[in-house]
């Protein structure tokens, strides 16, 4: 019995040293790593925090809190890299909105030269 119990608490510390360099890891490396990364990385994170705790508070056991941060960290990074795509597509819509825009306007501006260009010559042909 008393065997069992020592067991139960160093896998429970070891459970909690595992999340604690997890998370400085995430930290340190968030400096060099592209939003992309970062917003996959966030989702992860978050995603193994609220399974871990939902799924430790409902199953009870250190079992289930690593079964709940373990399913956490997919379904948060993969809603972290799905935002992170969509932000990416509406960023380009944007901007490709923004060139075709100003295409238009320097089209006009053209157009607007050309014209004034062949009313000087028709100007200097009836002079």
């Amino acid at each position: 019995m008393q065997t069992r119990r020592w067991d139960s608490m160093r896998s429970g510390r070891l459970f909690k040293s595992l999340i604690i360099v997890g998370f400085l890891a995430a930290i340190v490396s968030g400096c060099t790593m592209s939003e992309t990364q970062q917003r996959t990385g966030s989702g992860a994170a978050i995603g193994a925090a609220v399974g871990a705790i939902g799924a430790g508070l409902i199953g009870g056991s250190n079992s289930a809190a690593l079964t709940g941060a373990v399913v956490g960290t997919a379904v948060g990074g993969t809603t972290g890299f799905v935002v992170d795509q969509r932000k990416k597509r509406q960023e380009a819509e944007a901007d490709a909105q923004r060139l075709r825009d100003q295409n238009i306007r320097l089209q006009e501006q053209a157009e607007l030269e050309r014209l004034r260009a062949e009313n000087a010559r028709l100007r200097a042909q009836q002079e």
